[in-house]
């Protein structure tokens, strides 16, 4: 995952979560995407993401983190 100055992810998108699926071992997000920067999807195109990395802590966290992609909650406040 690459980092700006102030040591925070560098987001791929931002997500507002409508759900989110957390087994054991893994999660995935299901939420409305904006400002895609890769320009995958339309603003306000819901998705569910691949497998989330840090399915444990993306609460506190204020991302989620997938094998491809960082989303920013949106709305989260640290």
């Amino acid at each position: 995952m690459t980092t700006n100055k102030n040591n925070s992810p560098t987001y791929t998108a931002e997500i507002e979560l409508t759900d989110f699926a957390e087994s054991n071992d893994s999660g995935v997000a299901f939420g409305k995407i904006f400002n895609d920067r890769r320009k995958r999807f339309d603003d306000g195109v819901e998705i569910m993401t691949s497998p989330v990395l840090n399915h444990k802590t993306y609460k506190t966290d204020g991302y989620i983190r997938t094998k491809n992609s960082v989303y920013k909650i949106r709305g989260h406040s640290a």
